[in-house]
């Protein structure tokens, strides 16, 4: 009988030490989500490395930290500890969603792509998959695919006014420009506070031609949000279409200030030294935006133009041609003209 008694006690002692253990690493994670929410993020890391000393398959410390050094900029740290929880947990939907995040941030869209295949089979009623499932084939310039999943976005998230302004820039891309507008107007209607709608509406009534109604639009969006990078780059561009080139060059030089990683913002740059016929200033700077994101609406272009005027054909039938490739028509135009020549 006193046998029985302290095997009974043993199991009381188990049974209070994993109700400590649990109601400890609550308290830890709690603490952890409250410094990553704060933005405090090294903090953050330390209070889930704490709880995962104590239990090294928590998922949640596992996800969270990896969110953690995302936010810090350490892709590999990141995407091993999303990794390692999607290892212990095949089903794990934050920590694969996440990982696909961390693939677009870092331009890994091949690696996003695959995650998103593999969401889209375990949640296919997921409007947060089908958004990124557009964004990434977008990128791909997987147009005609693009356009499907943001189709798919709408149909389960039909008041998501990104899935909007997203699909109408897709469309801006293919120049299928009434539709674009269509989508863009719809967005605005929807909420007229929001500037990245303006933005790009600016963006689509340059292409039509309507350069003071984009200027109306682009100012809109940044009385909406003056600190915007993009939206200074975007009014920096209509300037450049304005040939307002000094003021252009006010709100670029501020844009690339605030965000020295913008591909857009060192082509337009170069674009002003192009207009003002300084091609040996023009050139660097649209070599470089053409090689941190080849995706920079009209880079090519304008680097064929810029080796062309400065008497090197043969990099500019390059620059043309891969303009052209990338569906643009200025640059199918000028490698015809000045390259495809029997």
């Amino acid at each position: 009988m006193k046998k029985q008694v302290t095997v009974l006690v043993f199991a009381l002692m188990n049974i209070l030490a994993c109700t400590n253990e649990k109601e400890l690493l609550l308290k830890i994670m709690e603490e952890g989500n409250k410094a990553l929410n704060s933005g405090n993020y090294s903090l953050a890391i330390e209070y889930y490395d704490e709880a995962l000393a104590i239990q090294d398959t928590y998922l949640s410390a596992l996800n969270n930290r990896g969110v953690a050094w995302q936010k810090l900029g350490e892709f590999e740290t990141a995407y091993n500890d999303y990794s390692k929880a999607i290892e212990l947990d095949r089903e794990y939907f934050d920590a694969y969603f996440n990982r696909v995040l961390l693939s677009i941030d870092f331009h890994q869209y091949y690696k996003a792509l695959e995650d998103l295949k593999y969401l889209e089979v375990m949640a296919p009623d997921s409007s947060r998959v089908m958004f990124s499932m557009g964004l990434v084939l977008t990128q791909l310039r997987e147009y005609d695919d693009a356009i499907k999943a943001f189709n798919q976005a709408m149909l389960l998230d039909p008041s998501n006014v990104e899935i909007l302004i997203n699909r109408g820039t897709l469309y801006y891309y293919k120049r299928e420009y009434g539709l674009s507008e269509r989508d863009l107007e719809q967005a605005i209607t929807m909420d007229p506070e929001i500037p990245e709608a303006y933005n790009a509406f600016a963006l689509l009534q340059v292409s039509l031609g309507e350069v003071d109604k984009a200027m109306v639009n682009i100012n809109k969006a940044y009385s909406l949000d003056e600190s915007n990078p993009y939206t200074l780059n975007n009014r920096g561009y209509v300037f450049i279409m304005m040939d307002s080139l000094d003021e252009a060059a006010k709100d670029i030089d501020k844009s690339l200030q605030l965000d020295p990683g913008n591909a857009w913002a060192y082509k337009n740059k170069g674009i002003i030294y192009y207009k003002r016929g300084l091609y040996k200033q023009a050139l660097p700077l649209l070599k470089k935006a053409s090689g941190m994101d080849d995706f920079a609406e009209l880079v090519y272009y304008y680097l064929g133009e810029t080796y062309r005027l400065s008497g090197d054909l043969k990099e500019a039938c390059a620059a043309y041609k891969k303009s052209a490739n990338n569906f643009e028509e200025e640059g199918m135009i000028a490698y015809n003209r000045y390259c495809n020549v029997n």
